[in-house]
This record gives structure tokens, C-alpha cells and sequence, in this order.
């Protein structure tokens, strides 16, 4: 007998039971989360069983990670988010365990040793010492790689803190993950170790990641945010088989788009058609075919309502809008040389390296993690000074830095506001970009919001 689950509403409004059987860990029925700017997501129908893993897909500031945090709240009796007003019945099963990947770990844990702080997210997992002890190993081998298993929580990097943050989750083994882009930080073979542990344990999960391929590896459905209704719709199977329905519903909404339109042009033009008519008879001295002139003009009349009433009903279908970037071909040269590093190193971390960035190069850094590309992107961005060889760059060259955690807006600071304080752009310019690339309203919504 299932337990008796229990519903989230953050205005307090009693509702009749959901129909949803609590067979699922999770279920959501005309579930909306709003913000003061108009409606973030809707979502009409949402279950998740045992085992289920549905990767949530929108794009850039459609709600998916507001929607992961209100999921989170529901899990632990919190409030939702103070930016989000929820509507709509959001049910977990009784007993149902919720973990969530965060960015940064809980203050109470930074003075844990990392083999200690997994070795408690086991306990919560794992019943058996032994099956503690090689999946504990796992982790650190697998997925934290050359970490130092004593060293402290709070003294790791970014990226570091983040891979100890999975490695707990995947420990404490709840019923169901919020994953949220899980694999920023890992390389192949971390993303590979997540992969095997997701498809080798009975867990549900709902993601969020950019990583194509690592969707169609680990995902069972899809949940996708429509750019321009909001509504979530529900697409079974992987990521692939996502994008395949998409497309063929969206060549079946152009299909029968177009055919309207056919029809459209052909009632138009017989409009036009009896009003020349009608003209032509208006204008004529025979009072049979002025009278009959008369009755034309009445038919296109009908003919023009007719269209209206029954043409109307379509619109065009619009594919998601995509980002274009345009980047000028640039000739080769010393001239065009923006940024060296010559033969830099920093704390024995990186050594030796020589790198030279010229106008219009687009340059990928790989490696394992620890391999050193974070401290190398410090060095060419000037936020830390190379303690052996040299770092120069052009005085005309303006260099942009995002790092892995960026550091966190003000409270209730605009995302105009949070974007000009970490760049030096006019308020014209900055709400025109932020405009283009993800967000509405920015002078008002919140940046803590996303």
C-alpha cells in the first residue's frame, strides 16, 4: 500500500486529492511557478516512478533550475524560492528521500575531510560497511581523482567542491536526484563513472545539462519547456529520441500550418474576386445587374467572415530560436597577437607553459581535472601572476573571465545591476545583451532568481 503522499501549495488553497497514483516518487498537476514579470514554467502533468531519469530541457532562464529548487524546497518543508510564486499540486511519496547537487557544499561540512564527509553521506545510503567501503573508494578514485582524500572541504577549488558534492549524492543514494549540470566539472572518465553508477542503481533523477551525449546515455524521458507557451511537454525515451519527435511534430504543425494558409489564399482571392464583381455590376445602368452586383457584395462579405472564423486558428510554428555569432576572418600575424604566456608557471601547479591567443582564435583546453586548465585560464585572464616566466598583453585587448563559481549577486540586486557590476557596460548595453542572449525584465527580476 502506497503511502499517503502529501501536496505542496504555497498559497495555502485546499485542494480535492490528485488522481496521480503515488505509485511515483514525484507528481505534478497543474503545477505553475511565476515570477512578478508573468508565468516561468507550467506544467500540467509531471510523474516520475523508481528508477526514471528525465532529463528537464529548455532554454537559457525558462525555469529549469527554479524548478529543481522549488522540488527541493517541497523535499525539505521549505518555502519556495522568495522570487517564485508556486500554483498547483506538487506531491512527493511519503519517505521519499530528495538530493539535491549543489553548487557548494553546507557550511557544517567544510571542516570535514573529504574521505570523512563521504564516508558520512554512505552511512546514509549504504547499510553494509564492505558496500561503503569499495563504493567510498569509487568515488575518490573515479570521480575526485588526485584529491587528497584528507584534505579539507572548505580549503577545495570550485570545481573540486562540486565533484565532492556528486560523489556525496551518489553515496547518500536518495530516491530521487536533482542533478544540475552534473558534469561541468568532470572529464571523460568522471563523466563516464557517472554514467555507469546512474544506469547500475535503482535511483530517479531529473537533470539539467547541456551534455548531449550524456542525456542519451543515462536518460528514460524528457520533459521540455516550450519557449513560447511555457508549458513543460513530456517526450518518452532518450535524448535522441527527443529531438527526432520534435522534429516531427514540428514538420506536422508546418505541414498543416502551410495548408491553411493554401486555403486562406484561395478564399482571399475568391473574395477579391466577387467584390470586383459586385464593382462591375455596382456600376451598370441594368437594374437586374446592379440587384445582382448586390448580392455578390453580400456573398464576399460572408466570405471575408468566413476566413476569419475559420483561418484563424493556427499560427505559424516557430522552431527555438538559436544564438548566431559571427566572428571576422582574421589574417595571421604578429599584429593580431592579443595575449602571451611565456614559459609561465604558478605554484608548481602549472610549469612551463607558452601560449599565444590572437584575434578572432577560438581555443579549446582539455585534460583530466587537476591537470591544471582552470589555473591556466587564471593566468591568461590576469587574475593571477604567473610566479616564474611572464604574462603580456596588448593594451588594446579586453579580456572577460567567468569562472567556475562566480561570485554571488547581492541581495535582491537586479540581474542589470549583477551584470554591470561585473562588467563595465552602460545600462543601454548591458539590458541590450542580456536581452538578446537570455533574460526579460533585467532591470527588475532578481539575479538571485536564476
Amino acid at each position: 500500500m502506497p503511502a499517503s503522499p502529501t501536496s505542496y501549495e504555497s498559497r495555502g488553497v485546499a485542494r480535492a486529492p490528485s488522481v496521480i497514483l503515488m505509485a511515483f516518487l514525484l507528481s505534478a498537476e497543474r503545477l505553475t511557478l511565476a515570477t512578478h514579470s508573468g508565468v516561468l514554467i507550467s506544467v500540467p502533468r509531471l510523474s516520475l516512478a523508481a528508477g526514471a531519469r528525465t532529463a528537464l530541457v529548455g532554454r537559457n532562464g525558462s525555469g529549469k533550475s527554479t524548478l529543481l529548487a522549488v522540488i527541493a524546497a517541497r523535499a525539505a518543508a521549505k518555502a519556495a524560492p522568495e522570487h517564485v510564486t508556486v500554483d498547483g499540486v506538487l506531491q512527493l511519496a511519503q519517505h521519499c528521500r530528495v538530493g539535491e547537487l549543489r553548487q557548494t557544499p553546507e557550511a557544517a561540512v567544510q571542516a570535514m575531510s573529504v574521505r570523512d564527509f563521504l564516508d558520512v553521506a554512505a552511512v546514509l545510503g549504504f547499510a553494509e560497511p564492505w558496500d561503503r567501503e569499495w563504493r567510498c573508494a569509487a568515488v575518490m578514485t573515479d570521480l575526485l581523482g588526485d584529491v587528497d582524500p584528507q584534505r579539507l572541504v572548505g580549503s577545495l577549488s570550485g570545481g573540486e567542491v562540486t565533484r565532492a558534492a556528486l560523489g556525496g549524492l551518489l553515496l547518500a543514494a536518495p530516491d530521487l536526484m536533482l542533478l544540475d549540470e552534473p558534469t561541468n566539472n568532470l572529464d571523460a572518465a568522471g563523466v563516464e563513472f557517472l554514467v555507469g553508477w546512474l544506469l547500475s542503481n535503482d535511483v530517479a533523477a531529473i537533470i539539467v545539462s547541456h551534455d548531449r551525449d550524456f542525456l542519451d546515455a543515462v536518460t528514460t524521458s524528457v520533459a521540455a519547456i516550450d519557449e513560447h507557451t511555457k508549458d513543460v511537454h513530456l517526450y518518452s525515451g532518450t535524448y535522441a529520441d527527443y529531438l527526432v519527435a520534435r522534429e516531427v511534430e514540428w514538420q506536422a504543425a508546418l505541414r498543416q500550418y502551410q495548408e491553411q494558409e493554401r486555403r486562406r489564399v484561395r478564399l482571399v482571392a475568391d473574395a477579391k474576386r466577387m467584390d470586383r464583381m459586385a464593382l462591375t455590376f455596382e456600376r451598370t445602368q441594368n437594374d437586374y445587374l446592379r440587384a445582382r452586383g448586390k448580392k455578390v457584395a453580400r456573398r464576399a462579405v460572408v466570405q471575408r467572415a468566413r476566413i476569419e472564423r475559420t483561418l484563424n486558428d493556427l499560427d505559424e510554428p516557430l522552431m527555438p530560436r538559436r544564438p548566431h555569432f559571427a566572428v571576422a576572418a582574421v589574417a595571421d600575424g604578429t599584429s593580431n597577437r592579443l595575449l602571451v604566456l611565456d614559459k609561465a608557471g604558478w605554484q608548481g601547479i602549472v610549469a612551463d607553459i607558452s601560449v599565444v591567443v590572437r584575434r578572432g582564435e577560438r581555443i579549446a583546453i582539455t585534460g583530466a581535472n587537476g591537470a591544471g586548465k582552470t589555473t591556466l585560464l587564471r593566468l591568461l585572464a590576469g587574475d593571477i601572476v604567473p610566479d616564474s616566466g611572464r604574462r603580456a598583453a596588448e593594451p588594446d585587448c579586453s579580456i572577460a573571465f567567468v569562472a567556475q563559481v562566480p561570485p554571488p549577486p547581492r541581495k535582491d540586486e537586479s540581474v542589470l545591476a549583477y551584470a554591470r557590476r561585473l562588467a563595465p557596460l552602460s545600462e543601454a548595453a548591458a539590458g541590450a545583451l542580456l536581452g538578446k542572449v537570455i533574460f526579460d525584465d533585467v532591470s527588475r527580476r532578481p539575479a538571485e532568481a536564476y
